[in-house]
């Protein structure tokens, strides 16, 4: 899908070009280069992960220090 972004004062919005659904609006310049360089990655076959905010383990195997 052909996405694209336009500039609305001094801020930018992604919109998908083909059905008018905005994907990102009131944002950076770089914030939108970015989500266009999301989408269109996705749209060839990119699946991000999901384990952004996941916990993880340090060395020693224990979360925090009242784990045993």
């Amino acid at each position: 899908m052909p996405y694209k972004m336009t500039k609305k004062g001094n801020e930018y919005e992604v919109k998908n070009a083909l059905t008018g659904k905005v994907h990102a609006k009131g944002t950076t310049k770089k914030k939108a280069q970015g989500q266009l360089h999301l989408l269109n990655a996705i749209d060839h076959g990119f699946v991000p992960m999901h384990n952004y905010h996941s916990k993880v383990v340090p060395r020693g195997g224990k979360r925090n220090s009242m784990e045993k």
